[in-house]
């Protein structure tokens, strides 16, 4: 994975050199004549040997485009192999980010291991935690556990919080190291108390799953309100919908829940602004309020939301004119390369339809995107990535797509990292190599992705280019989930019903469901459906399950249609037994070919009760359907 350089101590190093003050009415001015002055400084100090202007000199050339600094790696390692001969451990850590991405130099990861390691003796806490990643993974250097917790260890020593969750971490799932969940809780403890969100949530995690500590919903609420509190915008969200719809941990309480869906659509998490934007909309729990509510929907797009992109798309496609339309048709296709089944519906419908203008703008918006991204913007080149591979305006090119998306992910993407795993792992434009795509996953795993560690579990549970390794896939999979990602929470509840590795427990599989249910997930809103019918892991609520069934077929969900369908056919369920409404279920499945829902709809036949009202079915046949379906991945 590709670092970020860390400017932290930019500002506090040039003061430190240049302490000056220089008069002028216009801020813009004195602001541009300052930059100069201190670059000129900067430079005469750097040549007269001062090493923290040596560094801050390594700094500007790597950043560029700064008063005239020109981005020049090659310059930059210059200075910053000056700055180390004064044993700057700053300047180290850059010389081993420098190698780390192949910045002015070739990728050379037992090269950046040297100047990690240079750099962690001069005390530098996050060059210490690099080496102790780069051990604990073998990348570039032989894998050493021991010697990753060593330097994880120094890292903590000097307060890195990051260090102490990860060494946690290490203890708790027993991986590389031998298990001690005592140790574990200790760093775990020690990081979530110095700030680390991360470490919280994990602890509430643990509290809530039981596993090697009691269950202690007291302990599960504490961890989690002190990881929202810390930031975290996973456990906002969490504690939102806690809130929100009342839960064992909080009562119902719909300003907390918009105040939490706020800090965290706030801390970029889209399904919060999501979640926000309707509340605000609808009025629910709060004053109605539609430009607030359409602000956080926008934003929730923007962060990648599918129904929220959906919203948008509908939204625009209401308005006249042509910029709002193309807006409305560039929403709809980004929720349906997610798989929103209402935006794959209504982007076939616009091929369909196509409008020249909005045609002939989208080609010179191409034009402006490629020139950014021939630029050098990593964005654009993501987004250039994505147009080649969903072939909305461009002719497929799976080739081209995956030239992109390496460009955006030599520049440290994480999304590129991602989607150029997939093309790797499935060989689409270039040769399959499910080894380099293992390598993307991880690459992106490391730095948090949740995308990246649902594809790194599923590799690791298939034993697929990796050795095989379920409790690493079991953890990847918590590790996703713990970020709301929807399809890791499905996989857990399948894993935690079939007791495929893990003990089966089907209240933890009811409860992974849910969470993967209200962010939208058909599949897991079928089988918690499925449990609230048959009273698995949950009390039966047949009214439960017909709403999450209900939620499941506004996506035409054939599954969901079929046994909404079963549910009022029932005679069984006196209080909600409708034969016509089951008939309209059965025919929206079969509208859409469903032989199964044909079946269903043929044997409707009305028996006559004793005073003659047609009041219930007779059996339904036999299908190749369970009529108690086992929960889909």
């Amino acid at each position: 994975m590709k670092r970020s350089l860390s400017y932290a101590s930019f500002l506090r190093r040039s003061l430190a050199i240049l302490p000056f003050l220089l008069p002028c009415s216009s801020k813009t001015y004195a602001s541009m004549a300052i930059a100069k002055y201190q670059i000129e400084n900067i430079k005469n100090a750097a040549l007269r040997g001062d090493y923290n202007a040596e560094y801050l000199l390594g700094n500007l050339y790597s950043k560029g485009n700064v008063e005239g600094i020109p981005k020049d790696f090659h310059l930059a390692l210059h200075w910053y192999q000056e700055a180390t001969k004064n044993h700057d451990g700053y300047a180290a850590q850059m010389i081993g980010l420098l190698y780390y991405n192949g910045d002015g130099v070739p990728i050379d990861i037992a090269k950046a291991a040297y100047w990690y390691q240079k750099a962690a003796q001069e005390g530098n806490a996050n060059a210490a935690r690099e080496l102790a990643t780069l051990y604990i993974n073998g990348e570039g250097i032989p894998k050493n556990p021991e010697r990753s917790v060593y330097w994880y260890e120094q890292a903590a020593k000097l307060g890195d919080s990051e260090s102490c969750r990860r060494l946690g971490m290490l203890y708790w799932t027993g991986e590389d190291i031998s298990s001690n969940k005592k140790e574990a809780l200790h760093w775990l403890e020690k990081a979530a108390n110095i700030g680390n969100w991360s470490a919280s949530m994990s602890l509430a995690s643990f509290y809530h799953d039981g596993d090697a500590v009691p269950v202690d919903n007291k302990k599960e609420a504490y961890w989690l309100k002190k990881s929202a509190e810390q930031g975290g915008a996973p456990t906002q969200a969490i504690i939102a919908t806690h809130y929100y719809y009342g839960s064992y941990l909080f009562p119902v309480d719909k300003k907390k829940a918009i105040y939490w869906y706020e800090q965290a659509a706030k801390n970029y998490h889209g399904y919060a602004a999501q979640r926000l934007g309707v509340i605000y909309y609808n009025g629910d729990g709060i004053k109605p309020d539609k430009e607030k509510g359409f602000y956080w929907l926008k934003r929730a797009a923007e962060l990648g939301d599918a129904e929220a992109q959906r919203i948008m798309g509908l939204s625009y496609q209401k308005v006249d004119s042509i910029e709002d339309r193309e807006k409305g048709e560039f929403w709809l296709k980004n929720a349906a390369v997610q798989g929103d089944e209402e935006a794959k519906k209504w982007v076939s419908h616009l091929y369909k339809n196509k409008d020249p203008q909005i045609t002939e703008s989208h080609l010179s918006a191409l034009a402006d995107l490629r020139k950014k991204a021939e630029s050098g913007d990593k964005e654009a080149q993501y987004l250039l990535a994505l147009e080649y591979y969903k072939a909305a305006h461009l002719p497929q090119d799976y080739i081209q797509s995956a030239y992109w998306f390496q460009k955006a992910a030599d520049q440290g993407d994480i999304k590129a990292k991602v989607n150029l795993g997939a093309l790797y792992y499935q060989g689409k434009g270039v040769t399959q190599d499910p080894k380099q795509a293992a390598t993307l996953f991880q690459q992106a795993a490391d730095q948090n992705d949740p995308t990246g560690q649902l594809f790194m579990g599923i590799l690791y549970e298939e034993g697929e280019a990796i050795s095989k390794d379920t409790k690493k896939a079991l953890n990847l999979y918590k590790q996703a989930a713990d970020q709301n990602n929807a399809n890791a929470e499905l996989i857990l509840g399948s894993l935690y019903y079939e007791g495929k590795i893990v003990p089966p427990n089907f209240k933890k599989s009811t409860d992974f469901y849910r969470k993967a249910a209200r962010s939208g997930n058909i599949r897991a809103q079928c089988n918690l459906a499925d449990a609230y019918l048959n009273g698995i892991g949950v009390k039966k609520d047949v009214e439960a399950a017909i709403y999450w069934l209900q939620q499941a077929a506004k996506s035409d969900d054939i599954k969901a249609e079929i046994n909404l369908g079963k549910i009022y056919a029932d005679p069984k369920n006196q209080e909600i037994f409708a034969l016509d409404t089951a008939k309209d279920w059965f025919k929206k499945a079969a509208d859409q070919g469903s032989e199964d829902a044909k079946n269903y709809l043929a044997s409707l036949t009305p028996v006559e009760t004793p005073n003659g009202t047609p009041s219930k079915t007779e059996s339904l046949p036999q299908t190749t359907e369970d009529n108690q379906a086992k929960p889909e991945s």
